[in-house]
């Protein structure tokens, strides 16, 4: 059975995780909204056209995607956070158990 310590490393790694996903949606829903925009808004003003709108149309689809995914990332760190939550408190609550089981014997 894993130690106190362990189990509470464990816990900390699955958050540090959890956390590297929401800073990576985090710095994608950045990228799309600011600096995916301000190329589109430039491209914009030096191109038009039929191409052009085509272009701005797909582009603005790519945009909706990365959001897209950033969320994903999010719910995917909520996820994590609820599961480690639930392991974390189940593997305490075993190693409590087993030090009261072992007390007893």
């Amino acid at each position: 059975m894993a130690s106190y310590a362990t189990i509470r490393f464990n816990f900390a790694q699955a958050k540090q995780q959890a956390q590297r996903l929401e800073n990576i949606a985090q710095e994608m829903r950045n990228t799309a909204n600011q600096n995916f925009e301000q190329a589109l808004s430039e491209l914009s003003a030096g191109w038009s056209g039929e191409c052009a709108t085509q272009y701005i149309r797909k582009a603005q689809k790519v945009k909706e995607d990365i959001l897209t995914t950033a969320k994903d990332l999010d719910a995917v760190a909520a996820s994590i956070r609820k599961v480690a939550q639930r392991i974390y408190n189940a593997e305490m609550e075993a190693k409590r158990l087993a030090e009261e089981i072992a007390r007893k014997a």
